[in-house]
């Protein structure tokens, strides 16, 4: 169905049903350009779910806290994205401009992309891949692969305590920061 403000001018949800598909879609009249800052949309599902979920916004934060996914995906023009406490098969996320932030969560992959932010990954479980164009990247605590790739912005990894795959870095311009446990054996191939 539709939810419409009292008057067409603000904005509205657009609730519909496409098959096994759920779409909830914050929409206003074309011809309006006021902008409305304030617009909070709350969407509770049943935590103990492995329903694949996509999540789209222009603009805006995106939180997701203590939910359970087959893959979710979250694509984003601009705002920050905060995923805590969250189990999932796989996470691919891409923004345009804003922050990164996925902490104590167990997710099998996580492939996230960012033209213009800060990413900071801690406590997962799962491999991981980030690429950035712009921004720092954090990896505190992660389990599994990871693959980095920054054409400018520091990286900081700190690995102390925990089993890794391998760990691959590429980039440009920024300084590297690789913390491992004490007593942590590996080979290193640097190129500068």
């Amino acid at each position: 169905g539709i939810v419409l403000s009292p008057l067409k001018q603000k904005p509205h949800l657009t609730v519909s049903k496409q098959g096994e598909t759920l779409n909830i879609k914050v929409e206003q009249d074309i011809f309006t350009f006021s902008l409305y800052s304030n617009l909070k949309l709350t969407v509770y599902l049943p935590g103990d779910n492995s329903l694949d979920a996509k999540v789209v916004c222009s603009s805006g934060d995106i939180d997701i806290s203590g939910m359970q996914f087959g893959d979710l995906t979250v694509s984003r023009s601009s705002g920050n994205l905060k995923i805590e406490n969250c189990k999932a098969v796989m996470l691919d996320s891409d923004a345009s401009t804003g922050d990164t932030f996925i902490t104590s969560s167990s997710i099998s992959s996580i492939d996230t992309f960012c033209h213009s932010g800060n990413t900071t990954i801690k406590n997962t479980a799962g491999s991981v891949k980030v690429r950035s164009t712009s921004g720092d990247i954090d990896v505190v605590g992660a389990e599994g692969a990871i693959d980095i790739g920054c054409t400018t912005g520091d990286i900081s990894l700190d690995m102390a305590g925990r089993n890794i795959g391998p760990v691959t870095v590429n980039m440009t311009s920024g300084d590297l920061r690789f913390f491992v446990p004490k007593d942590a054996a590996f080979d290193l191939k640097a190129n500068v």
